[in-house]
């Protein structure tokens, strides 16, 4: 495929579970004499974007005009998180102040290995109490998006009250909505654009046990149908992706060569597909980007995203 020019930058969305990346960099030498475990000797810590945060910032590096709208407790790691979507020129007015603490990954690293990862996060937040705050910065915008993204990540902010809500919106505003799910309700999602699962949360989503790839493909009809989707996009991880609407399925193999880390893979594909809808892309492109994309991620540790010049180098050599 010719390598992929964009001409306009387009302005999306993304309203969803902003996480905050930390990684805890070691070097083992030993095993404790407290407990058979290693002893990690702090070398030092890096911070990354994840969730909602992690989409909007890979869209922000294929040339998007990004704004983000999600939860953020009021601590020392609101302060990093708010940074690290500046530095990435992402707009942080969607920013909603909560009780709870802001969601943070932290991993222990010995070289490219991860040896745990420890989760600070309060799920029972009530999150209904933040719907006039969402809706009030989705009126303040309407009619300026080229696309939205929905990336639920189960950690409170996508109820189902908001997703309707942001899906009824954009339906109104004839702004396609994207939607990266997690969880089995899929009737919150009801009448979005896309849907982007993996195999493990679309089997979560449809509550089956297909033997095959074949009876995979033939419950995503009756899904699309029921639940008023456009496409579902499935990602099959070193198998591909498969795009299926009710005319049809199209299955694209796996641009994935050298496997590092999957960590955000997924965000790194909603993003790219809501990229190539922003801007009308074709199928065969937007698909074809959002392959290479995820290849380019998964050969990096840690999260990362792809940029418009590494996707056309690692497209040049496949």
């Amino acid at each position: 495929m010719a390598p992929i020019h964009v001409q306009r930058s387009p302005r999306l969305l993304v309203v969803g579970d902003i996480i905050l990346d930390k990684y805890i960099w070691t070097n083992v030498h030993r095993i404790s004499p407290e407990a058979p475990v290693p002893v990690c000797h702090v070398q030092h810590r890096t911070y990354r974007l994840g969730g909602a945060g992690n989409v909007a910032h890979n869209l922000s590096v294929l040339g998007a005009i990004v704004t983000v709208i999600g939860l953020a407790g009021q601590d020392a790691n609101a302060n990093t998180l708010q940074q690290l979507l500046i530095d990435a020129d992402i707009n942080t007015d969607g920013l909603i102040p909560s009780n709870g603490p802001t969601i943070t990954k932290s991993r222990v690293m010995a070289g490219k290995q991860q040896l745990c990862r420890l989760d600070d996060e309060m799920l029972t937040q009530n999150t209904s109490a933040h719907m006039p705050a969402l809706m009030a910065k989705l009126q303040a915008t309407t009619g300026s998006w080229d696309a939205i993204v929905i990336s639920d990540y189960n950690k409170g902010m996508i109820t189902s009250e908001a997703a309707q809500a942001i899906i009824t919106y954009a339906r109104a505003n004839r702004v396609p909505v994207i939607v990266d799910p997690k969880g089995n309700q899929p009737e919150k999602y009801r009448g979005a654009t896309c849907m982007t699962p993996n195999v493990k949360e679309f089997l979560d989503l449809t509550e089956a046990s297909p033997s095959g790839q074949d009876e995979l493909i033939e419950i995503a009809g009756p899904f699309l149908n029921r639940f008023e989707l456009d496409t579902v996009i499935l990602t099959q991880s070193e198998a591909g992706m498969t795009h299926i609407t009710p005319q049809g399925h199209q299955h694209y193999p796996t641009k994935a060569v050298d496997v590092s880390d999957v960590t955000g893979a997924g965000d790194t594909v909603v993003a790219a597909i809501a990229f190539g809808m922003a801007l009308g892309w074709d199928q065969a492109t937007m698909m074809h980007v959002a392959n290479c994309a995820a290849g380019v991620v998964v050969s990096k540790v840690g999260t990362a995203t792809a940029t418009i010049d590494e996707i056309n180098r690692y497209e040049s050599h496949l």
